[in-house]
């Protein structure tokens, strides 16, 4: 029911069609003065196209929101929605359209989730430290938005990648997660943050950082050396309308935080890669 309340304050129309056939990356603009908690994704391989599958990280300075996405049948059009119900900050959604076979879709089920974990499971992940998914909340099946709490990543046992609700409650049942897996040969890595990168709620990223874009890339918290339990929530670093290469957290940054990063360019619009 909330789903369709926030919908309706859309009120878009949208008739195009298309088929992510290929990957591509777009750089979407909230403007400051949205004043609704969701976001038309406006692009002619998403509108039309209830099967996309996507990644999505948000460049905006530190949040303490979690954020999904939703297709909504009568619109025809993909959303973005903060999940806490406030109006979503200016900002700027990165989105990477991604073929489906590239993706996992998970659902949180019984035999998959216990307490604030669900396992993921997959022959390209299983046994796999070097995975190293991304995944996107995707609401489109349930009521929204389901879960505002922060959510990462760990590979459990030498065996499961996992996703994990860092304040320790109950993942929900029935709750889908689009699971990006990328190729061994795309340009992704695990960034451990040493004491000398970290600047109060920042750490800039290494060199790794630019080898395809400069200002641009997918973040995702993981356990590895520690459990932090604070909201910890990962952004991309906005200063004076340039983005530099560095992640922002909403508390200061502890020392050995681990993150996951994953890079892909990003193509004018229209431009196919």
């Amino acid at each position: 029911m909330k789903k369709l309340v926030f919908a309706i304050l859309a009120l878009l129309v949208v008739s195009s069609t298309s088929s992510a056939t290929t990957r591509y990356t777009i750089v979407f603009d909230i403007p400051g003065d949205l004043d609704e908690p969701i976001f038309w994704l406006d692009h002619p391989m998403l509108n039309g196209n209830p099967n996309a599958k996507m990644v999505v990280t948000l460049e905006t300075s530190a949040r303490e929101y979690q954020y999904s996405v939703f297709y909504l049948g009568f619109s025809n059009a993909w959303f973005l929605a903060r999940n806490d119900f406030e109006n979503l900050p200016a900002s700027r959604p990165i989105v990477t359209i991604v073929e489906q076979d590239a993706v996992l879709m998970h659902t949180t089920t019984a035999g998959n989730t216990q307490n604030d974990g669900t396992i993921l499971s997959h022959p390209d992940l299983d046994g796999n430290p070097d995975a190293r998914p991304m995944f996107t909340m995707d609401t489109s099946n349930t009521s929204f938005p389901t879960l505002n709490s922060p959510l990462g990543l760990f590979y459990f046992n030498g065996n499961n990648w996992v996703i994990f609700r860092q304040d320790m409650g109950d993942m929900p049942l029935g709750l889908d997660f689009q699971v990006f897996i990328p190729k061994p040969w795309e340009y992704h890595f695990e960034r451990d943050v040493d004491a000398a990168d970290i600047v109060g709620q920042n750490a800039l990223m290494p060199d790794q950082v630019g080898f395809v874009t400069p200002d641009r890339f997918h973040v995702r918290h993981e356990f590895e050396s520690f459990y932090n339990n604070s909201y910890v929530v990962p952004s991309q670093f906005t200063v004076g309308g340039e983005l530099i290469p560095s992640i922002v957290l909403n508390i200061d940054m502890p020392e050995n935080s681990d993150f996951i990063v994953y890079q892909y360019p990003i193509f004018a619009s229209g431009m196919e890669p």
